[in-house]
């Protein structure tokens, strides 16, 4: 599914924020479920990334680049604050991983779980019945933010672009950037 966003710093012609943008949204579903008091998690992360990007001319792609993964990467943590379920009868509920697996991934395993077993729609914005729900706990961990944004980074970043926020390629000890080249 294309995302539908607006965007005014970002450069959505370079190839990184392009995809990045859309591997959130693929993550969370777009902009129908994770949501609190009526604000999508996917457009208020790209809001503060859009705002993180800036509108400097004269500034490196590269700098620009890295202030929206950092964005994205703070942002990443808050999804622990949702507590997604599907209940199912006999009490029996099902939780959402969001480290194994998107948001989409878990609807549709749920469907193909429990397609005979359900009459409803269960996982439409109109759906009558409670049996998806998704809600928004303030999370109590010992763990930094940023540690926590790491478990979830997969969904959203290739590897490369991890390089970018600070994290060696592998087999490498120093970060490759195009400012300060490896090679000299």
């Amino acid at each position: 599914m294309e995302p539908k966003y607006e965007v005014n710093n970002i450069n959505l012609l370079h190839e990184g924020a392009d995809a990045i943008i859309q591997n959130l949204y693929d993550f969370v579903g777009g902009t129908e479920y994770i949501k609190i008091n009526d604000v999508s998690f996917f457009k208020k992360t790209l809001l503060r990334a859009d705002i993180a990007w800036g509108d400097d001319c004269n500034e490196h792609q590269e700098d620009k680049f890295r202030r929206f993964c950092n964005s994205i990467l703070d942002d990443l943590s808050e999804m622990f604050n949702y507590c997604v379920v599907y209940k199912i009868k006999n009490n029996g509920i099902e939780h959402w991983d969001c480290i194994k697996q998107s948001l989409p991934e878990f609807i549709n395993t749920q469907k193909m779980k429990h397609e005979k077993k359900k009459k409803c729609d269960c996982f439409s914005s109109t759906a009558r019945c409670q049996c998806f729900q998704v809600s928004y706990v303030e999370a109590q961990t010992y763990l930094e933010k940023e540690k926590t944004s790491y478990l979830l980074c997969h969904h959203i970043f290739e590897r490369k672009w991890l390089n970018v926020l600070g994290l060696p390629m592998p087999g490498r000890e120093r970060v490759y950037s195009l400012k300060n080249p490896i090679i000299q």
